[in-house]
């Protein structure tokens, strides 16, 4: 009985063992495979977004010379 005994609880050890390590093997490659993805989803953002700025002759901004409110003098004392 005792013997039986041993041999189902080493048995289940076994194979909650070998699960676990399963599991976390899988969980792990996931894990990087999703890494890559977003990775490259961003790089291809970011390509999407040059190009078009480059078709579109570069970002254009006004050279204004009048400041914002709120925004500090450059010769105030703080």
């Amino acid at each position: 009985m005792r013997k039986t005994l041993f041999c189902l609880i080493g048995f289940w050890i076994a194979v909650t063992s070998l699960s676990f390590f399963y599991s976390f093997r899988s969980i792990k490659l996931n894990h990087e495979k999703l890494i890559l993805q977003t990775a490259r989803s961003l790089f291809d953002a970011m390509v999407i977004i040059r190009k078009w700025n480059s078709l579109h002759n570069g970002v254009y901004v006004l050279n204004r010379m009048i400041s914002v409110p709120g925004l500090a003098e450059k010769n105030s004392l703080l």
